[in-house]
């Protein structure tokens, strides 16, 4: 057995209250899902498990990046970070022929300074999110741990290419740590 504490960031459609601990207990090869009740960003819910390691996904069923009229959508899902390695120097780098490119960095502790190519972006609050986008590539450094994911975007965020002879939009949303 293995008991888990979580602190949903925001009402889970079981009811529990966000920034309010629950408990439950898993057995071996046993899963357990949190869903937001409302379409809202689950990031700094919070995760912790009393005996066992456990492997923690997030994403969405139903994503598209960014959210515009037309944009392709897809569901998003990556097994999260463990807290123990997050860091705080992170190469971001563009999808292939992409033009627009997405990330957000998350902190675990208050008054964390966020720099992206060298200028400071955001001070974040335990468990908040700053969001930015970049062209090519960018160099993101943090004054505390955080973890770092891109974004790739929606078809129709790109510019067409050709394949096979013809002109397509393309891309998927996906998301990568």
């Amino acid at each position: 057995d293995t008991k888990l504490y979580i602190t949903p960031s925001q009402l889970t459609t079981g009811g529990n209250a966000a920034d309010e601990t629950f408990s439950i207990i898993l057995d071996k090869g046993e899963v357990y899902s949190v869903r937001s009740k409302e379409p809202k960003d689950f990031s700094g819910s919070k995760i912790l498990s009393e005996q066992h390691p456990v492997a923690v996904f997030s994403g969405n069923v139903y994503a598209a990046i960014p959210e515009v009229p037309g944009a392709s959508m897809d569901h998003i899902f990556e097994q999260s970070v463990p807290l123990r390695y997050w860091g705080q120097k992170f190469a971001v780098t563009a999808a292939e022929h992409s033009n627009y490119n997405i990330f957000r960095v998350t902190a675990v502790y208050d008054n964390t300074i966020v720099t992206v190519n060298g200028e400071e972006k955001a001070v974040l609050k335990k468990y908040e999110s700053y969001e930015g986008d970049f062209m090519g590539s960018a160099w993101v450094e943090t004054s505390r741990p955080t973890t770092c994911y891109s974004y790739f975007t929606s078809s129709g965020q790109n510019p067409p290419i050709k394949y096979n002879g013809k002109w397509i939009n393309y891309g998927d949303p996906s998301m990568v740590y």
